[in-house]
């Protein structure tokens, strides 16, 4: 009805009422503060989703930037992931002499070990017979 009194025929657009700071004051609220002078309340007739332009202190939500960093952050992991293949049967005979190597150096520790203790008498525990 106020929009057709002010002879504002389009109608996307929506009647915004904002106090001093720029805040938006709803229409339903029931005690406005008395308005003067000095501290009006100003009535915009904006369209449908428009928005105020950003300050320097608001963060942009950007979300793209997000999604181009996903988008590189998995294709470097693909890109590793496919060199990985191409050394895996290399790398896992590297893995497989080296365990080999250790293996043996056991072994021949043990061998060793064995043939020092067959050159020894074992007595025992007692030099004589227990009497139980």
């Amino acid at each position: 009805m106020f929009m057709r009194k002010c002879e504002i025929n389009d109608p996307a657009l929506i009647l915004k009422l904002r106090n001093q700071r720029g805040s938006i004051v709803p229409f339903s609220y029931q005690s406005f503060e008395s308005t003067t002078r000095e501290e009006p309340y100003f009535l915009e007739a904006v369209k449908a989703h428009s928005t105020v332009p950003l300050s320097d202190r608001t963060v942009q939500n950007d979300a793209t930037y997000s999604i181009e960093d996903r988008v590189r952050g998995i294709s470097g992991r693909v890109a590793a992931l496919e060199k990985a293949i191409v050394e895996l049967p290399v790398r896992r005979r590297e893995k497989i002499n080296a365990d080999l190597v250790q293996i043996n150096g056991q072994v021949t520790f043990l061998q060793k070990k064995m043939e020092t203790t067959t050159n020894l008498h074992w007595q025992g525990m007692f030099s004589r017979n227990p009497l139980w």
